[in-house]
């Protein structure tokens, strides 16, 4: 039930990546992939100033394993569902393997809802103890980025096969209806669609998500923006290539005002300070 691949700076401004600083993903088994929607693998080697490394809300939880780290204690961490953009100043060394997990099927993984992460600090120690530090031991001790992505993959699998625990019918129909209308739909229309009250759609986001159905839908919406804006011809000049402007009328931002608000919340950068990165290739 996904209906897009999730989108990250490195992918839409490609002028980030350079010799210091790496970034690729790579698709999981296919079984995983109504789950898990990548893998990824960053790579930071900062100079003399500190590289900005930027992430936006994707609708996504990860899995993030730091391959430098010399112990296991404090070597991953799982992040909670984003809702606003952060941007880290890497002024060392930094070499990242994650797991990128649609939020509204974490319960398939962890055995409990991506909500129950929202503001707190998980580790996979936290939940699967002498387990997780044999995964993540093989991960670090691997040479081979195809042999990491092999120990995922078997480690997801089997979890999956092992884990009981699925989301609700009712949020995973609304969730699905968020996604086929790409974002573009408020509570009252889900509720209508579904047949549900409001208050109980509210509950039930909180409790599988940790924020509204607003919330996710608006995460959704940005997202198929910059997916429409991505699947634009790179050899398209100025003339031909829509502006994000005429993007976004088209999905459901009724002004410029509303598209820099979501701009400022989900990206911290201006449509033309995209572009203008993106196309400085």
């Amino acid at each position: 039930m996904t209906f897009f691949q999730p989108l990250q700076p490195p992918e839409i401004q490609r002028a980030l990546l350079h010799q210091g600083y790496t970034y690729e993903e790579y698709l999981p088994a296919p079984m995983l992939r109504q789950v898990v929607a990548c893998y990824w693998c960053s790579y930071a080697a900062p100079g003399a100033v500190p590289q900005e490394h930027r992430i936006i809300p994707d609708g996504c939880i990860d899995i993030i394993f730091d391959l430098t780290a010399q112990k296991l204690t404090g070597s991953h961490w799982i992040s909670e569902l984003m809702c606003r953009h952060e941007v880290m100043q890497i002024d060392h060394p930094m070499h990242c393997l994650g797991v990128r997990i649609y939020a509204g099927e974490a319960a398939r993984i962890f055995g409990f809802p991506a909500g129950l992460l929202y503001g707190n600090e998980v580790t996979m120690q936290d939940l699967y103890s002498l387990a997780a530090n044999d995964l993540i031991e093989s991960l670090l001790c691997a040479d081979q980025i195809s042999i990491r992505l092999s120990l995922l993959d078997r480690w997801l699998c089997q979890r999956l096969k092992q884990q009981s625990m699925v989301p609700s019918s009712l949020f995973t129909a609304a969730l699905h209806y968020i996604h086929y209308r790409h974002g573009n739909i408020t509570l009252p229309g889900i509720a209508a669609e579904l047949h549900y009250s409001e208050r109980t759609l509210r509950r039930l986001f909180d409790q599988e998500l940790g924020i509204s159905p607003k919330e996710i839908a608006g995460i959704i919406r940005f997202q198929s923006l910059l997916h429409s804006w991505q699947r634009q011809p790179a050899s398209a000049d100025t003339v031909t290539r829509l502006r994000f402007s005429d993007l976004a009328a088209a999905h459901g931002y009724y002004d410029q005002s509303h598209l820099n608000r979501a701009f400022s919340q989900y990206y911290g950068l201006t449509p033309s300070q995209i572009r203008q990165s993106a196309d400085d290739l």
